[in-house]
């Protein structure tokens, strides 16, 4: 390069040649630039990809392992087909291929040439990278894999890399540790499969002078710090530590309480809140022994496939409250659900898949509160059960504190059964009520008489639900 600058200096004659030496040289330049930003690019989402692992088949199987077309849909070009083998010492092949409608005659996959792959002697594995060929090849088919002579197939498994949908730098300078907590505000739009991309520096060189680094979650109140876990602890080097967000209980602290990151001799260089394809939202659900139970959320979400049926208050009457089934909730209505007694995790949906109740008279309790005693043109029903077990609304004629997540019921008129004996009936759409304590015949009699759901005494009841002596009673 300086020699050519001297040229064009001091050689005029053969200046046209120089500039387009230089014009070349620059040219070049910049295409090492492009090319180096490309790299730094591929490499940086190399370096915040994740692996996600999936175990399809695990046991011991002396023949061969069948996966089915349910399973095989689930796969994409990239992917890679890892199967775990036990091999005798002289090492055997393995045979992978693939069989389908019409004829189930076994095809080999198209990136395997040989569809007896060789595998060395040993507890091992053996990886198939699949194509885009393979995958439009795979479609709806079954995978087969068969085992060597004296061989075992132990486990099969597909590896998957992802590299982030989406990066928030959370740190907004560089922070050095001195035996103090760097906190982060709430992560409201964190999500399960998120990872938490921590770098930082050691600075201490002594030998017995470790940096010493912890990672927290913190409660809802934002001060209480929980589930400590101490991260990797790399001296005079740029460390990065990652945290993956994997269960519904670290999701809502980060979400509701945030995170700190705490120690000593350790320069925080960067923080990033990492979000991939397949991280999603979701709210935990609790219902109680009883099978049911008031809710409400600050998000959409969707019940399909969880066991649970929520339901909506679509119509009050003297006595009943009709309540109308639903598959997604919307944010900010309350719910009744029903389902087996449990925890559930149920993912958070986009609020075009909701329907909207309307009407709905459940009112949300998002946050604990106080919901304030019935007057004479506004009446509110807490969701209780009874001395005798009954469950259902009550009226309030005092104020109440309601826990957070639940729901209570508001109406312009009083819905109270005429009757005191009685109380007010849940109505579902499904055709099915709770506390139906009995079914008997008409002719059977009635001590203190029957009710109907708006709390009339009926003399001669007829095939339907009734109130007698306080419970619910079916006629048939």
């Amino acid at each position: 390069m300086p020699l050519i600058l001297f040229c064009r200096t001091f050689a005029p004659e053969i200046e046209t040649d120089n500039f387009l030496t230089i014009t070349l040289l620059n040219k070049l330049k910049r295409m090492k630039k492009v090319i180096t930003l490309m790299l730094a690019l591929v490499a940086a989402m190399a370096v915040n990809a994740k692996t996600v692992e999936t175990t399809l088949w695990e046991g011991t199987y002396s023949d061969g392992v069948e996966l089915n077309a349910e399973t095989v849909a689930t796969f994409k070009a990239g992917d890679i087909l890892r199967v775990y083998v036990t091999v005798p010492a002289g090492g055997a092949n393995f045979k992978i291929v693939y069989k389908g409608a019409p004829d189930w005659s076994e095809t080999t996959i198209p990136s395997i040439n040989d569809q007896w792959p060789w595998v060395n002697g040993g507890e091992t594995y053996k990886d198939f990278t699949l194509t885009d060929a393979d995958i439009t090849a795979l479609s709806g088919k079954n995978v087969y894999i068969y085992k060597g002579e004296n061989s075992t197939i132990k486990k099969i498994m597909l590896i998957r890399v992802l590299v982030p949908t989406g990066e928030q730098e959370l740190l907004d300078a560089n922070w050095t540790a001195s035996w103090d907590a760097k906190t982060f505000a709430a992560q409201s739009g964190a999500k399960i499969g998120d990872v938490i991309r921590i770098q930082y520096t050691a600075y201490k060189d002594d030998d017995t002078d470790w940096p010493w680094v912890q990672f927290h979650l913190m409660d809802g109140s934002g001060n209480n710090l929980v589930d400590a876990v101490a991260a990797s602890k790399q001296k005079n080097s740029v460390t990065v530590f990652d945290y993956e967000i994997e269960t519904i209980d670290v999701l809502t602290k980060i979400q509701t309480g945030g995170f700190s990151i705490k120690g000593d001799q350790f320069t925080l260089n960067s923080v990033k809140l990492l979000t991939y394809a397949d991280s999603y939202d979701a709210v935990s659900v609790t219902i109680g022994k009883d099978g049911i139970a008031t809710f409400s959320s600050a998000k959409h979400l969707d019940f399909s496939g969880t066991g649970i049926t929520p339901y909506y208050a679509s119509q009050v009457a003297k006595g009943s409250v009709k309540l109308t089934a639903a598959t997604t909730t919307w944010s900010w209505q309350g719910y009744i659900l029903k389902g087996s007694a449990g925890t559930y995790t149920v993912p958070v949906t986009a609020q075009e898949n909701a329907s909207y109740p309307d009407p709905n008279y459940l009112k949300q309790q998002v946050g604990e509160g106080t919901v304030t005693k019935s007057t004479s043109d506004t009446f509110h029903y807490i969701f209780a059960k009874d001395k005798d077990g009954y469950i259902g609304f009550y009226k309030l004629t005092d104020d109440h504190t309601l826990g957070a997540k639940k729901a209570y019921l508001e109406t312009t008129e009083d819905i109270a059964p005429a009757s005191a004996a009685a109380r007010v009936a849940l109505v579902f759409d499904d055709d099915t009520t709770t506390g139906v304590e009995s079914v008997v015949m008409p002719s059977q009699p009635a001590a203190s008489g029957y009710y109907d759901l708006q709390g009339r005494q009926v003399k001669t009841p007829t095939k339907g639900l009734y109130i007698v002596n306080g419970k619910k009673v079916m006629v048939k």
